[in-house]
C-alpha cells in the first residue's frame, strides 16, 4: 500500500486550533469569547429570510472585489423583487 509524504508536517499532540468563523449575514453568537467549544458544538445562529443564495459578486461581474460598490444598484438592507435579478 502507498503512503504519502507532505514535507514539513509535522504530528504534534495537544495542539490548541483556533479559527475565526463569519455568518454569511446577521445572526447571534451563543458562545462567549474565549469560551472552549468541541467540533460539533453549534457556536452561533442566524434566521435566514426565505432562501438565501450567496454570490461572488466580482467574480461573475469579471472585476475586482474592491470595484463591486460601484456596480451595485441596492444598498444593503434593501428589498429585492422576483424578476429584479
Amino acid at each position: 500500500m502507498a503512503h504519502a509524504y507532505t514535507p514539513g508536517l509535522k504530528a504534534i499532540p495537544c495542539t490548541r486550533l483556533t479559527k475565526n468563523r463569519l455568518l454569511p449575514i446577521a445572526g447571534k453568537v451563543l458562545v462567549e469569547k474565549g469560551k472552549e467549544v468541541e467540533a460539533l458544538d453549534i457556536v452561533a445562529e442566524t434566521e435566514l429570510p426565505g432562501r438565501v443564495y450567496p454570490m461572488n459578486i466580482a467574480n461573475r461581474l469579471g472585476i475586482n472585489p474592491d470595484e463591486v460598490k460601484g456596480f451595485m444598484l441596492k444598498l444593503p438592507g434593501d428589498k429585492i423583487k422576483k424578476g429584479e435579478v
